[in-house]
């Protein structure tokens, strides 16, 4: 009687597998968003990559409005060009410092935040860990004569907090 219930349970396990195995592949979402349509000339991403334990918001910013996924949670804000100006300015002279580590996301700690900019048909990268990627969003959020109205700031302070920044 024992061996019957272990040769069930064994076929069971064994049909299981052909199942899965005949079934479609699953379409996962992409884990770190989007990346917007080339008609979008100029955008910036806010991404958090390395472990998770839940959907992390990815902020996109831009001065033309266009479609984002609704999961993983994607929030854009929409600038005007010269307040775009001034940030996409911060967001290239970050980008550009030696302790940028650019496209390799070699960072796996938790709260490591990978930073795109997209311009002249050129995408530029920098993977942060925590601690710089706050010291750049706080600037972003202080950043003189960008005046952020609470609905333009609200997405990029939610960013903040998901990564665990002091002074969110």
């Amino acid at each position: 009687m024992k061996l019957s219930r272990y040769a069930l349970v064994l076929l069971s396990l064994v049909l299981c597998a052909a199942v899965a195995n005949a079934a479609e592949p699953l379409d996962f979402p992409p884990l770190f968003g989007t990346t917007p349509d080339n008609a979008v000339k100029s955008w910036i991403k806010y991404v958090v990559l390395g472990p998770r334990n839940s959907p992390l918001p990815i902020v996109l910013i831009s001065p033309e409005r266009f479609k984002t996924s609704a999961y993983p949670k994607e929030t854009l804000i929409v600038l005007r060009h010269s307040k775009y100006d001034a940030l996409a300015s911060l967001t290239q002279f970050r980008t550009e410092r030696p302790d940028c580590a650019g496209t390799k996301r070699k960072f796996a700690a938790w709260y490591t935040v990978e930073i795109s900019q997209h311009a002249d048909g050129k995408t530029q990268k920098c993977v942060l860990r925590q601690e710089s990627a706050c010291r750049y969003l706080s600037g972003v959020v202080r950043l003189s004569g960008l005046d952020w109205t609470a609905e333009e700031r609200r997405p990029i302070a939610g960013f903040m907090r998901s990564i665990n920044c002091k002074s969110a």
